[in-house]
């Protein structure tokens, strides 16, 4: 096995294991979806194509979901509203290979960001600012 398809491989099981660790018993749909992403080679080949930091499941799914909210992609849409939704995966599938052009510039030049922290950090000190101009009112709280 070359370099490339062990990557490959890994991506693979990335995805399955974001299936299985964030997905399930959370989100079936979300679940489906990224093991059918992980078991299709036409998928997993075009988010290999991504620069890395679009290689996490959740960045595809919601470019995807921001299509499905414009109405791009119709059939997904009536999937997206029933949780239990048979097929799902492969639908999904099908709309991330035949959308690929469309995704590609979304998938590059989008990250995700889950330091809850990080982003706090840029509006705290003007929380903090606003919380203590009056003393005579209670802290602010979020």
């Amino acid at each position: 096995m070359t370099e490339e398809q062990t990557q490959r491989e890994a991506l693979a099981d990335y995805w399955r294991f974001f299936a299985e660790t964030e997905c399930k018993g959370y989100s079936p749909l979300y679940e489906a979806i990224a093991t059918a992403c992980a078991n299709s080679e036409g998928v997993m080949e075009f988010v290999y194509s991504l620069p890395s930091h679009a290689h996490q499941p959740n960045l595809l799914l919601a470019a995807m979901h921001e299509r499905v909210l414009q109405g791009l992609e119709p059939e997904l849409s009536v999937l997206y509203s029933d949780i239990q939704a048979r097929g799902v995966g492969a639908l999904f599938v099908e709309a991330v290979l035949k959308s690929q052009e469309p995704l590609w510039p979304i998938l590059v030049s989008r990250f995700t960001q889950t330091n809850e922290i990080g982003r706090v950090a840029i509006i705290a000190p003007a929380l903090a600012s606003i919380s203590n101009q009056d003393n005579d009112k209670p802290p602010l709280h979020l």
